[in-house]
C-alpha cells in the first residue's frame, strides 16, 4: 500500500468513527430528554424496570431512525413487512421494527469496519457503500422470512386444533374463537391472524372486509383459510363421501402448508451461506495484495497499476450483480409491499420538471418495439409501466456511463500516481521481492525522476541527456539510459489524455447499461417460469377444495385463482375483465395466451364446466388421481427447488471464480509471460 493511501486511511477511519460517535451522541441526547420527561411518571407507576426502559429505548430509536433520511427507507420497509405479522398495536410494531433495524445497522457497521481494516483502499470503501444497501435489505429479509416460516409451522398446528374444536363446537366462528383464546406463546403469530380472520367473519360486511384482509395477508394460505371459513359460514358445510367438506379441505390445506414449509427449508438451507461466499472475495483483496507485496513483486506492481484498478472495479461489479441476482432467486414471497407513500424514482422524474426532457426519448407505445416491450413487461410481471421502464433504461444507461467514466478517470489517476510515487525498478527485474536497501534505492530513483520531470529539459531526449550528464557527472551512455527512463515516464503522462477509443468505449458501456434492464427482464422471466408449474398445481388444489360446493361457479373459481396467483395474475385479471363480454370468449383468450401446458389443460376443463358440465365432473380426475397428483406435485416442487439451487450456486460462486481468475491467475500468467520475455531479451542481448 503506497504512502498516499496510507495517509488517507486515518482520515477515513476518523470520519467513520466520528459518524458513529455523532449518531450515538444524538441518540443519547434524545434518550436523555425523553427519560427526564417520563422518569417521574415511570417511578409513580412502578415502571422503572429494565424491560420498560428497553422498550422506551426502542421507541426512541424508532423516532430517531425515522427522522434520518439515510435510515428512513429501510426502516419503513422493515415496518411494512412486519406489519402483516403483528397485531394492531402500534407500540409493538415500532418496537419490533426498531429492534430489527438495530440488528441490521449494527451488523452492517461491523462489516464495514472489518472491510475497511482488510481492504483499506479508499475507492474500494466508496464502492462498498452502495453494496451495503442491498446487504441491509437482505439481512432484514432474512429476519422477516424467519417470522414467515414460523407462521407457516404455526398454521399447521392451528389447523389441527381448529379441526378438533370444529368437531366439538360445530360452527366455524366458535371453533376459531376457542383456538385463538387458548393459543399460547408457541402459536402467537397464528393467533393474531386467527383473530383477524374471526373479526372479518363477524363483521357486518364480511365480503368487503375479506378484500381488505386479502390485500395485507402474510401469505396465500391464510387467504385460503379465510375463504374456506367464509364459504362454510355462508353456505353451510358440504358432505363429501360421508366426510365434512370443511374438515377435508383443512386437511388438504395442511398438506399444502407442509409442502411449502419443506420447500422453504430446503431452499434456505442450500442457499443461506451463499451471500457470505459472494462477499468473501471483497475481504480477500487486501490479504492477496499483502501476500503479493511480500512474495512476488511483479504481481504487486500489477495490483498498483491501472489494469489492477480496473480488475478491482470489475470484481466489485460482479459481486454486486451476483448479490442482486441471488436475492431474486431466494425471493420466496410473491409480493413485497412498498413502504407507505413510496413513489418510484421513475414516476417522480416523469412527474417533475424533467418530463419534457425525458418523454421525447420514450418510443411510442404503439410501435412494434413498444408492443414487444409491453409483452416482455407482462411476461416478467414487472410492476413498472411502459413509460417508467423507458425512464429506468435511460437512468441505468447514465449510471453505467458515469461509472465507466469514473473508472477510466481512476485508471488515469492511478497511472499519474505511479509515475510520481511508485518505486522505479530496473529494466529486466526478475526478483520475487525487494529488500529494504533495494526498495530505498528504487524510491530514490523515483524521486530523482520526478524532479527531472518538472524541468523543461525532459521534453526531448536531445535536451535531457546533456543536462543529466552535466548535473550528475555521468558519461553519455549512462545519462542516455537515465534519459530514456525519464522520457518514458514523460510520454506516459502526455498520453493520459482522453482518446477517441476511450470515448467510444465509455459510450459503449452506457449503451450496455441501456440494455441491462432487458437482461433483468429475461432473468426474471426465467425465474418465473421455474415457478409456473408449481402455481398451476396450487390452482388444482383450490379447485379440489371448491369443486363440491354447489354454489361455486366457474367465474368464482377464476376469482379464487386470481386471488392466489402471481405468475398468472395478469392473464387471470384480463380474463375476468373480458368475462362481462362472454366467459366462453374470455376462457378461449386465456387458453391461447397462457404459454404453459398444464395451465392450458386446466383452462380446457374450466371451458368444459362452462359449457354445461358440472364442475365436479369436469375435474373428476383430480379426485380420482388425488394421491398421484400429490406425488407429482412433490416431484415438480423438487425440480423447481433443484433448478433454483443449481442457478443460485452458479451465481453465488461467480465472484469467487472472478477473484481467482481476474485477480490471481490472469495477473500471475501475465507477469510470468513478461518476465520470460525480459529474460529471453537479456539472453539475446
Amino acid at each position: 500500500m503506497n504512502g498516499g493511501i496510507q495517509s488517507l486511511l486515518p482520515w477515513i477511519m476518523a470520519a467513520s468513527l466520528g459518524g458513529v460517535l455523532g449518531g450515538s451522541l444524538l441518540l443519547g441526547r434524545v434518550l436523555l430528554e425523553e427519560g427526564r420527561r417520563r422518569r417521574g411518571q415511570m417511578e409513580r407507576k412502578g415502571e422503572g424496570n429494565r424491560g420498560v426502559r428497553w422498550g422506551r429505548f426502542h421507541q426512541d430509536l424508532y423516532r430517531l431512525l425515522g427522522a434520518l433520511p439515510p435510515t428512513r427507507r429501510l426502516l419503513l420497509e422493515i415496518r411494512t413487512q412486519l406489519s402483516i405479522l403483528h397485531s394492531g398495536s402500534e407500540r409493538n410494531l415500532r418496537h419490533s421494527a426498531a429492534s430489527l433495524a438495530l440488528k441490521v445497522y449494527g451488523g452492517l457497521l461491523l462489516l464495514w469496519v472489518l472491510f475497511a481494516l482488510l481492504a483499506g483502499e479508499p475507492h474500494l470503501l466508496a464502492l462498498f457503500i452502495p453494496l451495503t444497501w442491498f446487504l441491509g435489505e437482505t439481512v432484514a429479509d432474512y429476519f422477516v422470512v424467519r417470522l414467515q416460516n414460523r407462521l407457516l409451522h404455526q398454521h399447521i398446528h392451528f389447523n389441527e386444533r381448529l379441526r378438533q374444536r370444529y368437531y366439538e363446537c360445530g360452527t366455524v366462528d366458535e371453533a376459531l374463537y376457542e383456538v385463538c383464546g387458548n393459543a399460547g406463546k408457541d402459536m402467537e403469530l397464528m393467533a393474531i391472524q386467527g383473530q383477524r380472520i374471526l373479526e372479518v367473519l363477524q363483521s357486518k360486511e364480511p365480503e368487503r372486509e375479506m378484500e381488505a384482509y386479502n390485500e395485507t395477508a402474510p401469505n396465500n394460505y391464510l387467504k385460503m383459510l379465510l375463504g374456506l371459513c367464509f364459504l362454510t359460514m355462508e353456505y353451510g358445510d358440504v358432505a363429501v363421501g360421508g366426510q365434512s367438506g370443511f374438515m377435508r379441505n383443512l386437511g388438504t390445506l395442511s398438506d399444502e402448508l407442509r409442502m411449502e414449509a419443506g420447500k422453504r427449508e430446503r431452499l434456505n438451507y442450500a442457499l443461506k451461506s451463499l451471500h457470505g461466499i459472494i462477499l468473501l472475495p471483497l475481504f480477500c483483496i487486501g490479504p492477496v495484495k499483502g501476500w503479493a507485496g511480500e512474495n512476488f513483486r511483479p504481481l504487486e506492481v500489477f495490483y498498483a497499476s491501472p489494469q489492477g484498478f480496473l480488475f478491482e472495479c470489475l470484481l466489485l461489479v460482479l459481486v454486486g450483480a451476483a448479490f442482486v441476482a441471488l436475492r431474486k432467486i431466494q425471493q420466496l414471497e410473491s409480493r413485497r409491499l412498498p413502504p407507505p407513500g413510496h413513489v418510484p424514482l421513475e414516476e417522480r422524474l416523469l412527474g417533475g420538471r424533467l418530463k419534457g426532457l425525458l418523454l421525447p426519448f420514450v418510443p411510442p407505445a404503439g410501435s412494434p418495439g413498444g408492443r414487444r416491450l409491453h409483452q416482455k413487461l407482462s411476461d416478467s410481471l414487472s410492476p413498472l409501466s411502459y413509460e417508467n421502464y423507458q425512464v429506468r433504461r435511460m437512468l441505468v444507461a447514465i449510471l453505467f456511463f458515469l461509472g465507466a467514466a469514473s473508472v477510466l478517470g481512476g485508471m488515469k489517476a492511478v497511472a499519474v500516481r505511479n509515475v510520481w510515487n511508485a518505486p522505479t525498478l530496473e529494466t529486466g527485474f526478475l526478483g520475487g521481492s525487494l529488500g529494504e536497501e533495494a526498495l530505498a534505492e528504487a524510491r530514490e530513483a523515483t524521486a530523482f525522476d520526478s524532479g527531472w520531470l518538472q524541468r523543461p529539459e525532459s521534453a526531448s531526449l536531445e535536451s535531457l541527456v546533456p543536462a543529466l550528464a552535466g548535473a550528475t557527472g555521468l558519461d553519455p551512455r549512462e545519462a542516455s539510459v537515465l534519459g530514456l527512463r525519464i522520457l518514458a515516464k514523460r510520454r506516459t503522462l502526455d498520453g493520459l489524455g482522453l482518446a477517441w477509443e476511450e470515448l467510444l468505449l465509455v459510450l459503449g458501456v452506457g449503451l450496455l447499461g441501456y440494455r441491462m434492464p432487458d437482461l433483468w427482464l429475461f432473468f426474471s422471466e426465467r425465474v418465473r417460469r421455474m415457478e409456473m408449474e408449481e402455481e398451476v398445481a396450487g390452482f388444482s388444489t383450490i379447485i379440489l377444495m371448491l369443486m363440491h360446493h354447489p354454489r361455486v361457479s366457474v367465474l368464482e373459481l377464476l376469482e379464487w385463482m386470481e386471488l392466489f396467483s402471481f405468475n398468472f395474475k395478469n392473464s387471470l385479471m384480463g380474463c375476468l375483465n373480458d368475462a362481462s363480454h362472454g366467459l366462453d370468449t374470455a376462457l378461449d383468450r386465456l387458453q391461447e395466451g397462457s404459454g404453459c401446458g398444464p395451465f392450458t389443460h386446466l383452462v380446457e376443463r374450466l371451458r368444459m364446466a362452462e359449457d354445461g358440465l358440472a364442475i365436479a365432473q369436469a375435474f373428476e380426475s383430480l379426485e380420482v388421481e388425488k394421491h398421484y397428483e400429490l406425488v407429482r406435485r412433490k416431484e415438480a416442487n423438487n425440480r423447481m427447488v433443484e433448478r433454483k439451487i443449481a442457478l443460485g450456486q452458479t451465481i453465488g460462486f461467480l465472484p469467487v471464480y472472478g477473484l481467482i481468475l481476474l485477480y490471481m491467475i490472469v495477473p500471475m500468467v501475465g507477469s510470468s509471460i513478461r518476465e520470460m520475455d525480459t529474460y529471453f531479451q537479456q539472453l539475446m542481448g
